[in-house]
């Protein structure tokens, strides 16, 4: 990741259909260059509000896209901090 991003920002967090994508220049680019994924939640969409708060909570937006760049799963990395389902 080239960029910094501070802090998650409730209001930036796009929730449609089971999928969580956030905005990262809020507002400022085309769709495809700005929003960031974050979840998908096929199976057990009533989890989505407690994740963003978890996640909103104890993550930078950096430090979360990053270790999704790394390979590890949107889950795994809550769980690192001590989310529990």
């Amino acid at each position: 990741m080239n960029k910094s991003y501070g802090n998650f920002k409730r209001e930036q967090f796009n929730i449609d259909s089971g999928w969580v994508h956030y905005d990262l220049d809020n507002g400022e680019k085309y769709w495809n260059e700005r929003y960031a994924f974050i979840a998908r939640f096929k199976y057990n969409r009533s989890l989505q509000g407690r994740f963003v708060t978890f996640l909103k909570n104890n993550f930078s937006v950096s430090e979360y896209l990053g270790y999704l760049q790394t390979g590890m799963t949107p889950m795994a990395v809550l769980k690192s901090k001590g989310f529990q389902i």
